[in-house]
């Protein structure tokens, strides 16, 4: 780190038969789509999620597409979190700090980010109420 600002190194390997090209572009050229949100494109291209809210589904349809459809997620680390075969459609989790997608289709696709819906039942349990979202619930069960 010099003067706070990371720099770091990129080295890529090519392997191709015919001609290729390498385009970097800076993350404002991103799609930027608040959480929940829905996200539209065709092709290839990257997506951040802004808010505070946590992603938690990422519903696609991919229904008219050809060929691969590939969607990695990114925050601490990368996540493949589809890939398949055109036209694709369903529902994958996205790990919960996930900050950007990218996605790579020939054709149009359509992808929701949802969040997580927390219930407001009513649980009743050692002689007095709580409140737990069913996540919460959950998480209890399974820990």
């Amino acid at each position: 780190m010099q003067g706070g600002d990371l720099h770091f190194s990129l080295q890529l390997e090519v392997r191709a038969a015919e001609s290729w090209q390498i385009e970097l572009l800076p993350l404002t050229s991103a799609l930027h789509e608040a959480v929940p949100g829905i996200i539209e494109g065709t092709g290839d291209d990257v997506a951040l999620f802004q808010g505070s809210e946590a992603p938690d589904l990422l519903n696609a349809d991919a229904s008219t597409a050809n060929g691969i459809v590939v969607v990695w997620a990114f925050g601490d680390a990368g996540a493949l979190v589809i890939n398949d075969v055109a036209p694709y459609v369903g529902t994958v989790p996205l790990p919960r700090d996930a900050t950007a997608i990218a996605i790579k289709a020939s054709g149009p696709w359509r992808l929701e980010v949802t969040t997580r819906q927390l219930s407001t039942r009513r649980l009743r349990g050692g002689g007095h109420d709580r409140h737990l979202g069913e996540f919460r619930a959950l998480e209890a069960v399974v820990s």
